[in-house]
């Protein structure tokens, strides 16, 4: 977690350098190319023409020009990194999204009551031992999860999960090995805490974890289906009257800028509105859309595709999707909060393709943690101050640049490029360096926890309820 918040840091500021660097060398370089007299047979204005730079190939006009083929190789890889990088990003969420949302939630509502009934064995049983958690079972949960199991008491809760079901066919002896391993690792002088109990059992006995077999496979099987949608979408457009990919780029902001509001709030307010992020996301979308058609209406008199794609519709399409489905949202979540709701219950909320928490890294203290929290809340709110008002401000009164200033503005661009180009090269070497010789090794903390799984013949399967 805390090299987490220094990466997405990092990782921003560097990629913020790409356009910016991209932009202005190409754009010049292009800039340059069509005042050429003379330019391969053609003229240069028309070396590139409108239709070429709005299609996105000013840089490979350029590059192809001043490096040749291997400028054309160069910008090729390059495209494919970005889309490869993006593509799988998009699929992932996407496919996550319809596996557990979709096929989980609605499709096989079989496999989550399921593991609902394990974990409420579980953590049933671990209350009766401790004495204590009661109520439903989600605040039966939240009550024990941060509670302490001493070693002395793992075998005790062992065998009352044995002959409550919860283990459906006896573990192997491989797998009460490896539970005794993973238990020993998570193990302090104090004892273990029912959160990391229970994940290491899903995680050591794989035969209480038919869901994760078979959500992967769902997973495996979205992430295809979406894949060819996404290849359907791109011909599409490609064959479509948009004739532009400059315009499709701008006008994305209309389409899915109202969900940026509400999206943010989901995570930074406690009481959030689930009906009011609804509200927000699509009544900032009609906003935006209907602003934009407005806007173009009254500057031009007419609603076209060549008036929408001018730039003063984009803009206040764009301003009124994003601001609009912010304001809809948070003022539907101030005036009717979400009380029920606390962060405390996020984890548990959560589905887990095996119930298996992350691991935990033994830097991570509570109290760097809350330092991090206080990192990232700064750095966000100082580079949204500088990246969004300090620095475009000035720059839009102040007119044409001079030679002097835009100087300053091609140096400036090309150290961020440069010094971010080094980071991204450097600091994953660094780390690949330190995971050889072996500094980032987590070492278990313990001996292994010596435990014996006894599966009732109760547990489902009484041929396999034997004694190992």
């Amino acid at each position: 977690m805390v090299l987490a918040v220094i990466g997405f840091l990092i990782g921003g500021m560097v990629w913020f350098g790409v356009p910016f660097c991209m932009a202005t060398s190409n754009g010049l370089a292009g800039r340059a190319l069509t005042m050429h007299p003379n330019i391969n047979g053609k003229h240069g204005s028309h070396y590139i023409s409108m239709g070429d730079s709005g299609g996105g190939l000013t840089p490979a006009r350029v590059l192809t020009h001043i490096m040749g083929g291997f400028g054309s190789f160069i910008l090729l890889l390059q495209l494919f990194m970005a889309i490869t990088s993006t593509g799988s990003a998009e699929i992932i969420a996407v496919s996550s999204i319809l596996t557990y949302d979709v096929y989980y939630e609605y499709l096989n509502p079989e496999l989550k009551s399921r593991r609902l009934k394990l974990r409420s064995i579980f953590y049933t049983q671990v209350g009766k031992l401790l004495g204590s958690g009661s109520g439903d079972d989600e605040t039966q949960r939240l009550e024990l999860a941060s509670k302490i199991i001493q070693v002395g008491q793992v075998q005790s809760i062992m065998d009352a999960l044995s002959n409550t079901g919860f283990f459906e066919y006896a573990p192997t002896q491989a797998e009460q090995e490896k539970l005794g391993r993973i238990l020993g690792s998570v193990a302090t002088s104090d004892g273990i805490v029912v959160s990391d109990f229970y994940s290491a059992v899903n995680k050591a006995v794989s035969s209480n974890n038919i869901e994760g077999k078979i959500l992967l496979r769902v997973s495996k099987f979205f992430t295809g289906i979406f894949a060819l949608f996404m290849g359907f979408i791109a011909v599409f457009l490609l064959a479509s009257p948009v004739d532009s990919l400059g315009h499709v780029y701008m006008s994305m902001g209309v389409l899915v800028g109202s969900a940026v509001g509400p999206a943010a709030l989901t995570i930074l307010m406690e009481r959030a509105n689930g009906k009011a992020i609804a509200a927000g996301a699509i009544g900032g979308f009609l906003l935006g859309v209907s602003s934009w058609a407005i806007r173009a209406l009254a500057e031009f008199d007419e609603v076209d595709y060549p008036t929408m794609m001018s730039d003063w519709p984009w803009v206040v399409g764009n301003v009124c999707a994003i601001l609009g489905g912010t304001f809809i949202a948070l003022g539907g979540s101030l005036a009717f909060p979400d009380n029920n709701f606390k962060w405390s219950m996020l984890n548990d909320r959560i589905p887990l393709v095996d119930d298996v928490e992350p691991p935990k890294d033994d830097k991570d203290s509570d109290a760097k943690l809350n330092f991090q929290v206080k990192v990232a809340i700064v750095a966000s709110i100082v580079l949204t101050i500088v990246l969004l008002i300090v620095w475009p401000l000035p720059l839009h009164f102040m007119g044409v640049f001079s030679e002097s200033s835009f100087s300053f503005w091609i140096v400036l661009q090309f150290l961020w490029a440069i010094i971010g180009g080094a980071v991204i090269i450097i600091l994953p070497g660094y780390e690949l360096v330190r995971t050889f010789m072996g500094k980032d090794k987590v070492i278990e903390k313990a001996a292994p926890v010596d435990i014996k799984i006894v599966a009732s013949t109760s547990g489902g399967n009484t041929e396999k309820g034997v004694e190992i």
